[in-house]
């Protein structure tokens, strides 16, 4: 199959690992017809990067991985090789961006957290558990939290 001038340039640069398919090769999609050039387009558009990345990071964290698990080689190849549109879209993140959305998604619901604990009637129980991961840079925390009507919220 002939390349289109993305592939090209793609390829041309080395950002496309050796076995790694195309959407177009995915699809077995002739680039030169521009139908099947406007069902590529439509497909690579109609992926949500930013949806991606949150389930990326909602897993990392609710199965407590290393931040850095979303560098590594062999994830990639699993998320191209079911969803090529998620290189083509760049959509892959590093332990850094990782790290910074978690702490904009704390940042962001922090007040809220604060005003249900304001509003709460009588005495409220907050307890710590806090470890560090297994590269000891990653210190996490958990909190249970206990009211007077014994609902709880981990």
């Amino acid at each position: 199959m002939t390349q289109g001038t993305a592939e090209k340039k793609a390829n041309s640069k080395g950002r496309k690992p050796p076995g790694q398919r195309t959407l177009a090769e995915s699809m077995k999609l002739d680039l030169h017809d521009p139908r099947e050039q406007a069902i590529a387009n439509d497909f690579i558009k109609r992926f949500d990067k930013e949806h991606f990345q949150r389930l990326l990071i909602d897993w990392i964290v609710a199965k407590n991985h290393s931040f850095s698990i979303a560098e590594e080689a062999e994830l990639h190849a699993i998320f191209d090789y079911l969803n090529p549109s998620v290189s083509a879209r760049k959509a892959n993140i590093t332990h850094t961006t990782v790290r910074e959305k978690i702490v904009a998604a704390f940042e962001q619901h922090k007040q809220k957290v604060i005003e249900v604990l304001g509003k709460a009637p009588g005495l409220i129980h907050i307890s710590f558990d806090g470890w560090r991961s297994g590269n000891r840079y990653a210190p996490y925390m958990g909190t249970f939290v206990k009211g007077k009507d014994h609902d709880h919220c981990e």
